[in-house]
């Protein structure tokens, strides 16, 4: 299945919930989870998830924050690896949520120390494991204060 057919699954679909039906319907997807404002969605031929949107203001704040000019902040973020041409949908490798919660604790203490970065609309489940690296998984919400100075953005989506 083409990238291209993932943008017919979502393309008509404005509501949560016909995104939603659309995947189960799929052989191709798997559906994972539903935010307040994404749906996500695994490949079954790849190892990788789709974060589905239908007003994308999410996935373009992280693919943006993802391809920042800050290489040592890009490694404490989930990878966004493709991006739909109107941004419905981003392209990540699957996580897991194999953390305890001391370290959790300890990564965001160094986010904070290391950045001044707090993530907006945070909490513990936003933070995962891929390739044994603890990073954050949903960042579209972007950081209070110093985001702009710290990832060297300007004119980001909010």
């Amino acid at each position: 299945m083409s990238q291209n057919k993932l943008d017919e699954l979502i393309r008509d679909s404005d509501l949560k919930y016909d995104i939603i039906q659309n995947l189960k319907a799929s052989d191709n997807f798997s559906f994972l989870n539903a935010g307040n404002d994404r749906v996500v969605a695994k490949r079954y031929d790849e190892n990788r998830i789709y974060k589905i949107e239908e007003n994308p203001h999410q996935n373009v704040r992280e693919f943006n924050l993802y391809n920042n000019d800050n290489q040592k902040l890009r490694t404490k973020l989930l990878e966004v690896t493709g991006k739909g041409d109107d941004y419905r949908w981003i392209k990540c490798p699957v996580s897991n949520f194999n953390v305890t919660e001391e370290e959790k604790i300890r990564f965001v203490n160094n986010l904070i120390i290391e950045y001044g970065l707090i993530p907006k609309d945070f909490s513990p489940k936003d933070i995962g494991r891929v390739n044994g690296d603890i990073v954050i998984i949903d960042y579209g919400y972007g950081f209070q204060e110093r985001e702009d100075e710290i990832c060297g953005l300007s004119d980001i989506v909010t």
